[in-house]
């Protein structure tokens, strides 16, 4: 588990503080985010009047499997990319959530 759970909260609130999500939204997000319960490595929002972001992420093979399972379960996940970073069997894989 991560114990930088608040330390995550701030500094997610901190980047989408400017992405025009309403703050009910913006605070429903970050909780789905923190119950991934892996930092990503950028977020971002989406949508013309935004109303969600894609978060990114760099996992290695060990992360994926637990990190597919959180995706599943989390509510109101749109989509979900997985792309192997390498040409060769890939040890790392950048990965897309996308909640809504």
């Amino acid at each position: 588990m991560n114990d930088s759970k608040p330390d995550m909260t701030e500094s997610l609130m901190k980047a989408l503080q400017y992405s025009g999500l309403e703050k009910e939204n913006l605070a429903d997000i970050v909780k789905i985010l923190i119950v991934l319960d892996v930092t990503p490595a950028k977020v971002f929002p989406i949508g013309l009047s935004p109303d969600g972001v894609v978060a990114q992420y760099l996992l290695n093979r060990e992360q994926l499997g637990s990190f597919f399972e959180s995706v599943i379960e989390a509510p109101r996940v749109q989509g979900f990319k997985v792309f192997p970073k390498g040409l060769d069997a890939s040890t790392q894989f950048f990965t897309e959530v996308e909640i809504r």
